[in-house]
């Protein structure tokens, strides 16, 4: 076979796994609990996974793995998505019977061509009676993401309230924070508990900032927004990780354990 011939073998190769990578699905009943999911590649390179609840209690958090390899390469991507709807009080609910969520992983790069396989796996599930299915890690993983959720808002909280005590402005309430989201990261070591804090901090010092802004329109920059304006623009915030820790709370400080 002549190296021309070779090469025109390949790209036909590369365009056949193309159409069966567009194929690929897989309606998975989960074992031991009833948990459907299916996982489709499409056309535009993603990879899209749709998770069913048919077992009698709210899924309330979810971890789904996916896993893409490269024609002659031994790359391996991998990316990582999770739903919990305890961490996010006001976005996606959870899952009653017979409802479901779906995740979208990957893109459109690296082309078709490039690829060599694209999967996508539901690792684990919590559930609002406090059981919990999957493999052990992950579902470890996802337990861990909302107890360092919670002590990251509750830390965040004494801050505010200590913060207010004192008389201080937002934008030292905002150094208090940054401290605070100095302390807790290095005192943690994955990147599912790091990013737990940094959402938590993040989220409660936008709202400190919106707060200062809406108060004093006008004011020429935001770093004089935050030094004029009063501790009480802090109440959003306040009210905002109270609400957080009520809804730990209520599910038993968020545990998902049996």
């Amino acid at each position: 076979m002549t190296s021309l011939n070779l090469k025109g073998f390949a790209r036909l190769a590369a365009a056949i796994t193309s159409i069966l990578l567009l194929c690929i699905c897989t309606d998975v009943l989960a074992q031991g609990t009833p948990l459907r999911y299916e996982a489709t590649a499409l056309p535009d390179g993603h990879v899209k996974l749709s998770v069913v609840n048919q077992s009698n209690s709210p899924v309330t958090a979810l971890a789904v793995v996916g896993v893409r390899s490269l024609l002659g390469s031994n790359q391996v991507d991998r990316s990582v998505r999770f739903f919990d709807s305890l961490l996010d009080p006001f976005g996606p609910a959870e899952l009653a019977t017979g409802q479901s969520y779906t995740f979208v992983l990957f893109g459109p790069n690296p082309p078709l061509d490039k690829l060599r396989t694209r999967t996508a796996t539901l690792e684990a599930a919590l559930f609002a009676d406090g059981s919990a299915w999957g493999d052990p890690k992950w579902i470890e993983t996802l337990k861990q993401r909302r107890e360092v959720a919670r002590v990251s808002a509750q830390a965040a909280l004494s801050v505010l309230i200590q913060a207010k005590t004192d008389g201080a402005s937002p934008a030292q309430v905002l150094q208090r924070l940054n401290a605070s989201q100095s302390a807790q990261l290095r005192e943690l070591h994955t990147t599912a508990e790091r990013q737990m804090v940094e959402l938590t901090l993040s989220e409660t010092k936008q709202l400190i900032e919106h707060s200062a802004q809406r108060q004093l329109n006008g004011a020429p920059d935001s770093s004089t927004l935050l030094t004029r304006a009063p501790a009480e623009l802090t109440d959003d915030a306040v009210d905002r990780l109270t609400f957080r820790l009520q809804k730990f709370a209520d599910a038993g400080n968020g545990s998902g354990s049996e």
